[in-house]
């Protein structure tokens, strides 16, 4: 794979603005930056120290566990190369298929984002998409009850900004203009809180700034807005507090073409002595761009599922290219990160490169809805996947008799036993056949049936939801991401008791908490049948 070829031609410049940067610098100033600079515990431990005193709350007793979270539990469990659209899509119809209602999938964004502000460890980097994937869902869902989340999201210390905002500041803009746009004294009061982190303050400016440009009705109340707090950033300077927001919120207006800002911003230029370095040229160069009308305002998005939307057409475009090569049996040079071969375990083929499945299983004719989703390896046997469905439906151990079918074949554990009785051209073993076999396309979909001799038991649908890739650094392959519904105990021998116990309410609600530890305990080898 061709890499991007390095270049330097940007360093003088940048040495340059760091020159101009230090010129402008008082003698206070510069140790703070020589601090920041030769600190050896990160920038993020200087401006907590120099910054940060917000109190927190107790977000523990808040808190909900991942475990009891069942709808958005795939997004505790995102992986980097997940395809963030279909990932988000797929919680949402999850939640519509469990038929939540408002109220419970705001009490579930609440403990989930409460568990992940509690369980937040400064030296772990954590998925910046176990975050944005609620944040999502809040502004996909009109969730503007849940604005107080994403701003206590931007109270978080200066590790927690570092690891989810840092470079990645116009999502939480967008997220919150999406939820705020109507609740402008809230977005106001922000502005003007004490002992957070710098940075969380542009973020609401932005989508302050983005209601100015979609809601003409409401230019006149954003104009005050931004005018009352200039003269307060001014203000607060010249007493001495930090300087470090003031080129980017300059940034911001101008790009945005509010002009009416423009006399407050020359003015904190002049009195100030604002260090730049974005346009080295002070204010005259930031009236230029306020003037130049070709110049788009620097957020380029105002909601998250816009971006979402770009990153999935480039996404699929990178998978096109990877089936491309793997139909040329083609793969990633060895420097590249390439689809990962597990150990063999004795349930994975691996000859077989292994694919991030995530599979539906639904119990079909049930008096409920009874369904599992599971994140799998392909190159899973169905042997081996045939134990795990039953160990996420909360069987102690795999039937005796049971069988796969896709539009072709049928797949038995005891093949060769049965070949006297079935014609060997319609079935193959599950020893040796994969799961990535079956079921090889996004949508497709194949059975497993628990016989009871002759006769099926217990009629099952998988479907392939979608289809990502591993990588070395990937934690854990095998993932209960969702599940509802009382599966039938082995002791019920037919739909008929299993309706009849289901009417009484004398059926056993799952355990996930139980079910997911013997899924671990699955993948680390650990045998926990009977």
């Amino acid at each position: 794979m061709a890499k991007r070829k390095e270049s330097n031609e940007g360093f003088p410049q940048f040495i340059s603005h760091i020159k101009n940067m230090l010129e402008n610098m008082n003698e206070k100033e510069r140790e703070e930056f020589k601090k920041v600079m030769t600190s050896k515990t990160g920038l993020a431990e200087v401006e907590n120290e120099k910054f940060y005193t917000y109190q927190k709350p107790d977000y523990a007793s808040k808190a909900a566990k991942v475990i009891d979270r069942q709808w958005l539990a795939p997004f505790w469990h995102v992986e980097p190369d997940d395809d963030k659209l279909e990932l988000c899509e797929f919680v949402e119809r999850d939640g519509q298929n469990m038929k939540m209602t408002r109220k419970q999938q705001r009490e579930e964004l609440r403990g989930y984002m409460y568990l992940l502000f509690s369980r937040f460890e400064p030296e772990q980097r954590e998925n910046r998409w176990r975050l944005y994937g609620p944040l999502w869902m809040m502004e996909r869902l009109k969730m503007t009850d849940c604005l107080d989340l994403v701003l206590e999201a931007l109270r978080q210390d200066a590790y927690f900004f570092h690891n989810f905002f840092v470079r990645y500041t116009e999502w939480p803009s967008a997220v919150v203009y999406q939820l705020g746009k109507d609740q402008l004294d809230t977005l106001e009061d922000f502005l003007y809180e004490q002992g957070i982190i710098p940075d969380a303050k542009p973020i609401v400016l932005n989508a302050i700034i983005w209601t100015y440009l979609r809601h003409p009705e409401k230019r006149l109340r954003v104009l005050a807005i931004i005018t009352k707090f200039l003269n307060y950033c001014l203000d607060i300077c010249k007493k001495g507090a930090s300087k470090m927001n003031i080129e980017q919120y300059a940034l911001a207006l101008a790009t945005a073409h509010i002009k009416e800002t423009m006399p407050q911003l020359r003015r904190l230029f002049t009195e100030l002595n604002v260090p730049t370095m974005i346009l080295t040229g002070g204010a005259d160069e930031f009236e230029q761009v306020m003037n130049d009308e070709s110049v788009y305002y620097y957020c380029e998005y105002d909601s998250l599922d816009g971006f979402l939307r770009d990153e999935h057409a480039k996404y699929e475009a990178d998978e096109d290219e990877f089936l491309l090569l793997e139909d040329e049996d083609e793969y990633w040079d060895e420097e590249d990160d390439g689809p990962y071969e597990f150990d063999d375990f004795g349930i994975y083929d691996t000859s077989e490169k292994a694919k991030r499945y995530t599979v539906r299983i639904e119990l079909m004719d049930a008096p409920e809805k009874v369904e599992r989703t599971l994140q799998l390896p392909s190159n899973m046997t169905l042997t081996g996947f045939a134990e795990l469905i039953m160990l996420s439906f909360g069987w102690q151990d795999v039937p005796e008799k049971y069988e796969f079918k896709d539009d072709n074949l049928r797949y038995l554990p005891d093949a060769d036993e049965q070949a006297l009785d079935i014609d060997y051209r319609e079935m193959d073993s599950t020893d040796y056949t994969t799961v990535g076999f079956i079921l090889g396309k996004k949508g497709a979909s194949a059975t497993f049936d628990i016989k009871k001799g002759k006769k099926t038991q217990w009629h099952h649908v998988i479907t392939l939801e979608k289809s990502g890739r591993y990588t070395p650094k990937s934690e854990e392959h095998i993932v209960l991401l969702s599940g509802q519904g009382s599966y039938p105990t082995q002791s019920i021998r037919s739909m008929a008791e299993y309706a009849s116990r289901y009417e009484q309410g004398k059926l056993k609600k799952p355990n996930f908490d139980t079910i997911r530890k013997r899924l671990r305990e699955f993948e680390e080898g650990n045998e926990p049948f009977c």
